[in-house]
């Protein structure tokens, strides 16, 4: 089993989704919510493309792949 990498909101700096392998959890959580690959993070339930990632941030995307605005969302803390 890979370590946790721990995903922070960007705006309040607070620990938000804990990443195990390619699944984000919410902390404290036992049911994957997202699947993230090396570029794009994708919701389980719809399979739908939700978030793109630069480096260690995070953003917001619609689900046909554009931007939803400039800033991140999240970011990983490590």
């Amino acid at each position: 089993m890979s370590s946790a990498r721990y995903i922070f909101n960007y705006k309040s700096h607070k620990p938000e989704l804990c990443q195990i392998d390619a699944n984000t959890y919410r902390i404290g959580g036992n049911t994957p919510i997202h699947w993230m690959d090396k570029a794009y993070g994708y919701r389980c339930d719809t399979q739908e493309a939700c978030f793109w990632v630069d480096g260690k941030f995070i953003y917001p995307i619609n689900p046909d792949g554009t931007p939803t605005g400039s800033d991140p969302v999240l970011y990983y803390g490590d």
